[in-house]
């Protein structure tokens, strides 16, 4: 029983660190996709307010 209780102890040690590697890895991922959000918003507001401006350089 006692080996048993080691391995069991060692297994759950094991899976804990697989698993806050894993929630590290998908927090990595949730915080690369929020910023690839913000870059393809700002290049998105960037090329909207060129629009802007070309179209009252023909207005003019």
């Amino acid at each position: 029983m006692f080996l048993v209780d080691i391995i069991s102890n060692m297994t759950t040690v094991e899976y804990k660190k697989e698993y806050e590697n894993i929630s590290d890895q998908i927090s990595n991922i949730y915080l690369y996709l929020i910023k690839a959000t913000i870059v393809i918003l700002l290049l998105l507001s960037n090329r909207s307010l060129k629009k802007d401006k070309s179209s009252d350089k023909l207005s003019h």
